[in-house]
């Protein structure tokens, strides 16, 4: 396919695989009450299956609303897809079977998540490895908790800033991982901590067309890296 359009026309008309359920490893045995609703939908975004099927098994353990809210902003991801196929938009309306009325656009996803307090008892990025990523965190949790993808981005960032690595490295680390930063480019809260690059060596970019134009202008890594260095195939 040459365009998002392409695709999502060539993926709904592909029948699901043979043998195969539309989300093979659920663990939610009412989770097909959900993927029978539309299966074009998980076909079109299987990164959906995972998160449906953890919010039914939440529902299922009685798990609170609040929890269940919490589940659906640490995962975006998961859900952009959503927002942009019609076919999706039944399953985004399940509210009466997982307990929760769920965002179905880009923009509701933002303002509820937005709206949330930080999880009782949960530091913002409760699985980061470096002590000083607070400092960070502290500038705008709003923002790390609309982004949780940005949690691993910084603290990696930061760890290399406590590691003295260089910052044409820590650019090309930002530059890897683009997706982790997509999502802080439109969220206002976000603006503070892009802004604080200066605490870990760099110049973070404010907006996509920033990311683009500094990644282009980075020249490749010496030391034997190739244009692709995780590459697998020889």
């Amino acid at each position: 396919p040459m365009s998002r359009q392409e695709l999502s026309e060539e993926c709904h008309a592909l029948a699901p695989p043979a043998g195969h359920s539309v989300c093979p490893h659920s663990t939610s045995p009412n989770f097909t009450e959900v993927t029978d609703l539309s299966p074009q939908c998980f076909q079109q975004c299987p990164e959906l299956c995972g998160a449906m099927d953890h919010l039914v098994a939440m529902h299922n353990a009685n798990t609170s609303v609040e929890e269940m809210k919490h589940a659906v902003c640490r995962h975006p991801r998961m859900f952009g897809c959503a927002f942009h196929v019609a076919t999706c938009q039944k399953v985004l309306s399940v509210d009466a079977l997982i307990g929760i009325d769920l965002p179905t656009s880009r923009q509701e996803f933002s303002e509820q998540c937005y709206a949330l307090g930080p999880p009782g008892g949960h530091a913002v990025c409760p699985y980061s490895t470096s002590p000083n990523l607070t400092a960070v965190t502290d500038m705008s949790p709003q923002c790390f908790q609309q982004c949780p993808e940005l949690c691993g981005a910084m603290d990696h960032l930061v760890a290399m800033h406590n590691a003295n690595t260089s910052v044409e490295e820590m650019k090309h680390a930002v530059c890897r991982h683009p997706h982790r930063f997509g999502c802080v480019f439109g969220a206002p809260a976000c603006q503070e901590v892009l802004g604080a690059g200066a605490q870990i060596g760099i110049n973070l970019p404010m907006s996509r067309q920033e990311l683009s134009e500094q990644c282009h202008a980075l020249a490749p890594l010496p030391g034997g890296h190739t244009i692709c260095p995780h590459s697998t195939s020889p």
